[in-house]
């Protein structure tokens, strides 16, 4: 339970916050779709990413901007006890929550915030979880099964015990979706009965603060002025949203916003020769993929997906979709990152091979199958539309016909969440530079995954990987899960895509970031 706690809440909480001009720059961010929501830990998608998670809260331990180095967060320090299952973590004092229309805090952070942070993972049956109405966090609900307590010592001090060892837990606190939340916000809207205002007026201690959100629209930030790491370098930011990607790269051009999220390849070469324009990449920790739903026919037959994967010219689907900014994938872990198997090699095209497959597997007669499609571009895949367009003329050739459906990205979640899909074209990118982040959210018991595909010898594996620090020994664990994913094909993985993000030439300080993040409090506009 919450300890009660002093607030002052605001008198007018149905009142829409009014979005007052101010002295000084505004940041204005294009982003491809709305957020889903403002509480982090609920939801998957990288606007929500960048509009709440990296906006509006921190986290105890971060990755340092632009790389994949682990730095001190919320908690300027920790200690590990020689078994690896206890830490405490020490927090850094004078971190302000924000102050909001909808609520005036009263006090700093403290261990009272952490811990009720970390125990909604944990405890899914909590007093919270229940008048809140979640149970599930998608990205946090495997890490935190092992955490055997969260405590407070004193109010600067945590102490996590774990069931068992676990090599990723500070890269998996430092993942975006594991922030902090005000354990004095959420009695306030508890005692309320508004609870689930978490998710539309969110308060946190990050670099900026939610003043208004415009559904499809935008949302619109001040900067956090008592941030811990000093105020953001510009007053204010704006995400808008702007669906369509050649409209993104127009107002780019017309100097309507500074900053602009996943352009097209063509629209990459187009850039190329504007002045005004100036494009940073990385390489990507991501894979596009299409997962088959593995608990319906015909795609519980291993048989049946491996057919559809030798039918495929994956070759064709780079050069005409990614066109140079995509490296094949053999499997969903990259080249040159731990859990990468290099003697693994992706499927051929053989189409005569995949009519053989799908007559012995009684479907001699053809197929018929609807391919789902978000409206998204995305760095894992530019082009959804075109890539489900190809993959409807190969699996045509087997006797495989493919109806495209789209559907708007936030259904398209919910629906391929709820497992409604036969076949779902999407993609994954990594939140922390970890074997662990891939493997846990696609092939895994406990996630509702766009293949559906469980094995509990995988789930072991994984476990065994994350209970050892030693390099060696964490590869070979997941050399195995790569061999077994291979075997099973419930997944017929395309690329890994380079990440691209143009920014108006005016924006300084920007640094483009490895895991899927924009990071937008360093940067200044001239």
């Amino acid at each position: 339970m919450i300890r009660a706690v002093r607030f002052v809440l605001a008198t007018s909480l149905a009142l829409a916050v009014p979005w007052v001009a101010a002295q000084g720059r505004t940041l204005v961010y294009c982003a491809s779709s709305d957020p889903e929501g403002f509480d982090m830990a609920r939801w998957v998608a990288t606007q929500t990413i960048d509009a709440a998670g990296m906006a509006i809260y921190d986290r105890l331990v971060e990755f340092e901007a632009g790389t994949l180095k682990l730095v001190p967060g919320l908690a300027e320090r920790w200690e590990v006890s020689g078994d690896g299952r206890t830490w405490t973590f020490h927090l850094r004092r004078g971190v302000k929550f924000h102050s909001t229309e909808w609520f005036r805090p009263t006090r700093d952070l403290n261990a009272e915030d952490v811990v009720l942070s970390l125990d909604r993972y944990r405890d899914r049956q909590s007093a919270f979880n229940k008048a809140y109405g979640v149970s599930s966090y998608p990205y946090n609900n495997t890490w935190a099964a092992n955490l055997d307590s969260v405590s407070k010592l004193d109010a600067h001090t945590v102490r996590v015990v774990l069931k068992e060892p676990d090599s990723t837990l500070l890269a998996n606190l430092a993942m975006v979706t594991s922030h902090v939340i005000s354990a004095e916000y959420a009695r306030t809207l508890q005692d309320a009965g508004r609870l689930a205002e978490l998710d539309t007026r969110p308060v946190g201690t990050g670099p900026w603060v939610m003043r208004r959100h415009d559904k499809d629209v935008a949302v619109r930030y001040d900067a956090h002025p008592e941030h811990w790491r000093g105020r953001a370098k510009t007053d204010r930011l704006v995400i808008q949203t702007v669906k369509d990607s050649a409209v993104r790269m127009q107002k780019l051009r017309a100097g309507e916003c500074h900053v602009s999220q996943d352009p097209k390849p063509q629209e990459v070469e187009a850039m190329r020769g504007d002045r005004g324009i100036v494009l940073h990449d990385v390489a990507g920790l991501n894979v596009g993929y299409v997962g088959f739903n593995t608990q319906r026919p015909p795609f519980d037959s291993r048989e049946v997906r491996t057919a559809l994967v030798l039918a495929t010219n994956r070759k064709a689907i780079l050069d005409a979709v990614f066109q140079g900014t995509g490296l094949p994938a053999s499997q969903l872990v990259p080249p040159g990152m731990l859990g990468h198997d290099p003697s693994i090699q992706a499927l051929p095209h053989d189409p005569e091979q995949a009519r053989r497959m799908l007559a012995a597997a009684g479907l001699g007669n053809g197929l018929d199958v609807e391919v789902w499609v978000p409206p998204i571009t995305r760095q894992y895949n530019p082009d959804m539309r075109k890539t489900a367009e190809i993959l409807q003329a190969d699996w045509a050739k087997v006797g495989v016909r493919v109806k495209v459906v789209s559907y708007e990205w936030g259904e398209f979640l919910k629906r391929v969440r709820a497992g409604e899909h036969s076949i779902a074209l999407i993609g994954w990118a990594a939140d922390m530079a970890d074997p662990d982040n891939f493997f846990v959210p696609l092939v895994t018991c406990s996630r509702p995954t766009a293949s559906r595909w469980c094995n509990p010898g995988v789930d072991a594996l994984l476990r065994t990987a994350r209970g050892t620090t030693d390099p060696a020994q964490r590869q070979k664990a997941y050399q195995q899960v790569a061999a077994i994913v291979h075997r099973e094909q419930p997944y017929l993985t395309l690329a890994h895509g380079k990440r691209w993000q143009p920014v108006r030439a005016e924006v300084q300080g920007f640094r483009v970031d490895p895991l899927t993040r924009t990071i937008l409090h360093e940067v200044t506009v001239r």
